[in-house]
């Protein structure tokens, strides 16, 4: 979820493999300005895996498919190896099958 990243998160709560990733997501924030994950539902973004289908959910999904930050979220989350919430418009399951098909 991009809305977490910032200059303000310190540097050792970030995976290293990471780190260049996230710098490039702190960026596009910073020049998106507003962003779907910023000030909306925490739990549309971050379901448990009971509510992956829930329609909070899907809308956050959606919402990050008009995101101008969308892939730098998305390049940090598979980076990352973010295994829970929605990132760059894919939900955990999708980004492993993601990842699986380039491998």
């Amino acid at each position: 979820m991009a809305a977490l990243a910032s200059a303000d998160v310190p540097a050792w709560l970030i995976p290293p493999e990471a780190l260049t990733e996230w710098r490039h997501l702190a960026v596009a924030l910073e020049e998106a300005g507003t962003v779907p994950c910023r000030g909306s539902d925490p739990e549309a973004w971050w379901p448990d895996r009971k509510h992956l289908d829930a329609p909070s959910t899907r809308l956050a999904v959606h919402g990050c498919w008009r995101c101008p930050a969308r892939e730098p979220c998305l390049a940090y989350a598979v980076a990352a190896g973010e295994r829970e919430g929605v990132w760059g418009g894919m939900l955990p399951e999708e980004r492993q099958e993601d990842i699986r098909s380039v491998a």
